[in-house]
């Protein structure tokens, strides 16, 4: 038998039944040949073999295959999409549809459907902040209620209920007070037991006695060791969802939603629309109410984790079901709260949401697009053109944004390059201007040509160094208005002219890939490993200053996984840090989330990377747009609202040179800390308000960013 992996640009790989091959969801197919058995299974499903062959899909599910004596597993690197994460992708895909024309939108369309909650049928949510938090505060699980009866349960454990369980046992007979007829009859045909024989009988060694002993393992105490494990998952990743809505909206005083500041701090606006500070405020104090109650209810839960009796009770199988209404839970003071509490726990369950959920095809790819197009315009930049379509059919069209001395380009990747990539390209913004009103050349030859180009009253301007062969393109089009006897030499200057003006022209421009993964990141330290070699093997990067995977899971939504190695690529902007034991790559990791508000500040985060690194001149803020003074190796806005900072800096180990940003650090309210890594990473890069143009720690004694080098990852903090 031969198996062969076959991907879909038609590569082969043959597998072996040794080890377990991994691959990514839809990526291909399985091809088995050489059969001689008439049946082949597949997941326990027997599949007939024809022409001695067997092709078969791969989706999203692993297959365990058996065929000739064989085994092969091959594990499809994903985990299974949630039903509440499937029906908001679902609700943004219909909205996004339903503000389609011909498969088009255009830029007022798609801001006024984001921003307009009016209508329901139309509004795109980039961010279901509201429905998270209507979720965790409204549910049928009463906080209060589990609370009351939670601070019951450790008696129960601290004084179980118990029987009186009789057993016979094997004991020496001079210890042996119980005995019966059984202890004789088992004497007389168990010989090894008799210490010797008397004319008047048996002299026993070892007798079989009743030995009476408290058993703890009644049905109340089982149902109360299952609903401490029960309640204490469900808590703990309530109490995790709660955390995390606190610390998306809090915010300071920067980020206030009702403060008129066009800043991409205002783009919070439109995604908690409705909210007015009072209500964000209220909404932050009810999270945190509930975050420290339902941190009481894990402390009792582990106070009774922490007994005798759940370590007596670790191996019995769980109880399942509805209790029963026992004597013991319907009179006994401390056990009947056992009983409510179950009951509560039931009712919280959710149901049929799976039932209507559909799997997600393209909704996260044109989710990841708008909300670039929307980190651009709350990031100060503005279209060329804002009447421009810039969605068709799911996929960006090519479109143009400036903000001060830079300039956006956007549009989609090359196939070769990435079959779902988009591409964001930062440049410079130079005009230059070229004089040639001496030609006499009419503004309708020259204006359309080129993009990016105008001619006006003589003068012609250009935002960036136009190549020869575009010089040459301009050069013909003026051609058409001269007399034929001026041609030649006319021609022959204006070409002269161009080449001249746009000569050693300084044009940086920076080209950022960004490619969407929708499928959900395993929960194994091995696979994710596998999955983002794979996923960043799927692409071209070559042609990129960087390229950035935008993944649908968030760290801390990633249970069981305690490597935090593993988890910081989780969330990795390219730099280096030695503390963290990342490398420097050109490759980032970074979470892209209808669930998460902060989505679009990683964006922005990116934008203003790389706006500091092709600026050389350092003259405008990338944050407000003022003017930027120097001060020595420094340049700082004085903009009060801002006050941001651009320093350069040597680092002391490599001797590189590079660029850290400071900034008054957000004044935050304090979010309680977990044991989770994800968690605690998100609330380090909500604490660095996403404006650190490199890895960065926080000096808490004086209050200030130190930076983290780049290159080699060390931390100047250290020094």
């Amino acid at each position: 038998m031969v198996v062969i992996y076959v991907n879909n640009k038609n590569q082969k790989q043959i597998i072996s039944g040794e080890t377990t091959t991994y691959v990514l969801p839809f990526s291909g197919r399985i091809l088995l040949s050489e059969l001689k058995n008439p049946f082949a299974y597949v997941n326990g499903d027997a599949i007939k073999v024809e022409n001695g062959r067997i092709e078969l899909a791969i989706n999203d599910k692993s297959l365990e295959i058996e065929a000739e004596d064989q085994h092969i597993n091959i594990c499809v690197l994903c985990t299974p999409w949630t039903p509440t994460l499937l029906l908001d992708y679902n609700s943004f895909g219909r909205a996004f549809e339903n503000n389609l024309i011909d498969g088009v939108i255009d830029e007022e369309i798609l801001f006024g459907a984001i921003e307009d909650e009016d209508d329901e049928d139309l509004h795109i949510p980039l961010c279901t902040f509201s429905r998270s938090y209507e979720n965790i505060t409204s549910r049928e699980f009463d906080i209060d209620k589990a609370l009351d009866y939670t601070q019951r349960i450790p008696y129960v454990f601290y004084k179980p209920k118990q029987h009186l369980k009789q057993v016979n046992e094997l004991r020496p007979a001079a210890v042996a007070s119980r005995t019966g007829q059984e202890s004789i009859r088992y004497l007389a045909s168990h010989s090894e037991h008799w210490k010797g024989i008397k004319a008047n009988g048996l002299i026993p060694e070892r007798l079989l006695a009743r030995v009476l002993e408290d058993d703890y393992a009644i049905y109340e105490n089982k149902a109360a060791k299952t609903l401490v494990d029960n309640l204490l998952r469900m808590v703990s990743k309530l109490r995790l969802e709660t955390m995390d809505c606190e610390l998306q909206i809090n915010m300071d005083d920067s980020h206030s939603v009702s403060s008129e500041q066009k800043s991409y701090f205002r783009a919070k606006d439109a995604l908690l629309k409705g909210l007015d500070d009072d209500d964000i405020y209220i909404t932050q104090e009810i999270l945190a109410e509930q975050t420290t109650k339902l941190s009481d209810i894990i402390d009792l839960l582990s106070d009774s984790k922490a007994t005798q009796l759940y370590r007596g009770l670790r191996r019995i199988s769980p109880v399942r079901g509805k209790l029963k209404q026992t004597n013991i839970f319907m009179k006994d003071k401390h056990y009947k709260y056992v009983y409510k509490l179950w009951n509560l726990l039931e009712g919280a369950n959710e149901v049929g949401i799976g039932e209507i959920a559909k799997p997600l095809e393209h909704e996260y790819d044109i989710f990841c697009r708008s909300l670039l197009l929307f980190a651009l315009r709350y990031f100060n930049f503005k279209a060329n053109n804002e009447t421009n379509d810039v969605l068709k059919e799911g996929k960006l069209l090519e479109s143009d944004y400036r903000f001060e001395n830079w300039q956006a380009h956007i549009y989609e990747a090359d196939e070769s390059d990435c079959e779902n990539g988009f591409v964001l390209e930062l440049s410079k913004y130079n005009e230059i201007t070229v004089d040639l009103s001496q030609y006499e050349i009419s503004e309708n030859l020259l204006n359309g040509i080129i993009k990016g180009v105008a001619f006006k009253n003589g003068i012609f301007s250009a935002s960036y160094a136009l190549t020869d062969k575009e010089q040459e393109l301009l050069v013909n089009a003026a051609k058409v208005g001269w007399a034929k006897n001026r041609q030649k030499n006319n021609a022959s200057e204006m070409k002269q002219k161009l080449y001249s003006s746009f000569y050693n022209f300084a044009n940086t421009s920076h080209k950022i890939l960004f490619v969407p993964w929708k499928y959900c990141m395993p929960d194994n330290v091995e696979k994710i490993k596998e999955t983002l070699e794979k996923v960043k093997n799927s692409f071209d990067s070559d042609g990129y200053d960087e390229c950035y995977v935008l993944t649908i899971s968030r760290p801390n939504e990633i249970n069981g996984v305690d490597d935090a190695q593993v988890m910081q690529r989780m969330l990795f902007y390219g730099d280096s840090n030695e503390d963290k034991g990342m490398k420097k790559g050109k490759i980032g990791i970074v979470p892209i989330s209808l669930s998460d508000i902060n989505s679009y500040r990683r964006y922005t985060k990116i934008f203003l990377r790389h706006m500091v690194t092709i600026d050389d001149e350092k003259k405008i803020c990338p944050i407000c747009g003022q003017k930027l003074y120097q001060n020595s190796n420094s340049f700082e806005c004085r903009n009060q609202s801002c006050s941001f900072e651009l320093i350069e800096t040597k680092c002391p180990k490599c001797k590189e040179k590079y660029i850290f940003s400071r900034y008054p650090l957000s004044k935050l309210a304090q979010t309680k800390r977990v044991e989770h890594i994800g968690f605690n990473m998100l609330y380090e890069e909500n604490r660095l308000a996403f404006k650190n143009i490199t890895d960065a720690v926080i000096d808490k004694e004086n209050d200030k960013l130190v930076p983290i080098c780049p290159h080699c990852g060390h931390n100047t903090q250290k020094e």
